[in-house]
């Protein structure tokens, strides 16, 4: 599986067809008709992408996205908005609420959508693995000491000189210096 998408679309027909061709695209999908029950199922599942329509009933797509933006829980989802009304004030809202894409329904194929939902994937974990963290234990500190303890870190020291180790946590294959902040 490539990942977990939440299709939030009252039409039965664009949830059967996206269904079908998220699956043949090696993803998870999990289906949503109302704003309401999008919102509990993301609750509930890791998702890794949004693929919400605006014009749902009770909580419109422009309600859901703000929500979902102002949990930070899961505002670092990526969401597209999948609607049918193209209208360029819309798009730009839909922008500055933090949408990732905007795609209109009746110039969208369903192969194209696909491959956007795998485009912004993709540039996620691109971003994802660029970030460097990097975590010092300082033994004086009393939180650090804690911290150390916590980790079972507190005993790491270097066999030749006694010294207290530096933790390094990065994703594999990056080993660049940068610096402490």
């Amino acid at each position: 599986m490539h990942g977990t998408i939440l299709l939030i679309d009252d039409s039965r027909l664009v949830q059967k067809l996206y269904h079908h061709k998220l699956l043949l695209g090696s993803y998870k999908a999990l289906i949503a008709g109302t704003g309401e029950e999008g919102l509990e199922i993301l609750a509930n599942n890791h998702v890794d992408l949004i693929l919400l329509d605006l014009g749902l009933p009770t909580i419109d797509g422009l309600e859901v996205l703000k929500r979902i933006k102002a949990n930070s829980a899961f505002s670092d989802i990526p969401v597209i908005v999948f609607s049918a009304k193209e209208q360029e004030s819309l798009v730009e809202q839909v922008v500055a609420l933090g949408a990732d894409k905007y795609l209109v329904k009746a110039t969208s194929k369903a192969d194209d959508v696909v491959a956007t939902i795998r485009s912004v994937l993709a540039e996620k974990r691109s971003h994802r693995s660029d970030t460097h963290f990097r975590l010092g234990i300082d033994p004086v500190s009393l939180d650090a000491h804690t911290l150390a303890e916590s980790l079972g870190l507190d005993r790491l020291a270097c066999r030749e000189c006694g010294g207290s180790l530096l933790v390094d946590l990065s994703p594999s294959g990056t080993d660049e210096e940068r610096p402490l902040a």
